[in-house]
């Protein structure tokens, strides 16, 4: 932060705001101003411990015959996802939305390039 001044002002939270309420969309912190349905699959080296956790309020998942998982979730946003779904590297697949998958795609794709030759 550059040229930090106090200017006394004050904000006043209002008597109805809830936080849990607020975020209740969010994957973390990140609120956003539409709604994603975000679906993925997991294969079986993932699958238990990811449906160990609830992850998300709105999270549904369905065991598929193979010891894979599907995960899918109702999201206000999609950046925090987009790192999530990253940390799982090649145990994870974006179904839905077409935007989290072109962003998924683009990504691993310039990852993949620093390690090419």
């Amino acid at each position: 932060m550059r040229k930090v001044r106090d200017t006394r002002a004050r904000f006043q939270r209002p008597a109805d705001f809830s936080i849990s309420k607020h975020l209740s969309e969010s994957f973390g912190v990140f609120k956003g101003k539409a709604q994603h349905r975000v679906r993925v699959r997991f294969d079986a080296f993932a699958a238990r411990p990811v449906s160990e956790r609830r992850w998300h309020p709105s999270q549904k998942i369905k065991h598929l015959a193979d010891g894979e998982i599907e995960l899918g979730m109702t999201l206000g946003s999609l950046e925090e996802i987009e790192r999530w779904v990253l940390s799982w590297g090649e145990h994870v697949r974006v179904l839905e939305p077409v935007a989290l998958v072109r962003r998924i795609r683009e990504i691993a794709g310039k990852t993949g390039s620093f390690y090419a030759k």
